[in-house]
């Protein structure tokens, strides 16, 4: 989780004013969205491989 956390930090939120809550919360929706799209990228980044 703390992977997720770090990834979505560093795409969605770095320097960025959102004007309301709702804002902030489409941002994180279509992050998770696009992540959900690209699997490979997400176990590259978040897993450990033997």
């Amino acid at each position: 989780m703390e992977g997720v956390w770090k990834w979505l930090k560093e795409t969605v939120i770095p320097n960025v004013f959102f004007g309301s809550v709702q804002k902030i919360v489409l941002a994180v929706r279509e992050f998770l969205q696009d992540v959900q799209q690209r699997r490979e990228e997400v176990i590259d980044r978040l897993c450990v491989r033997l």
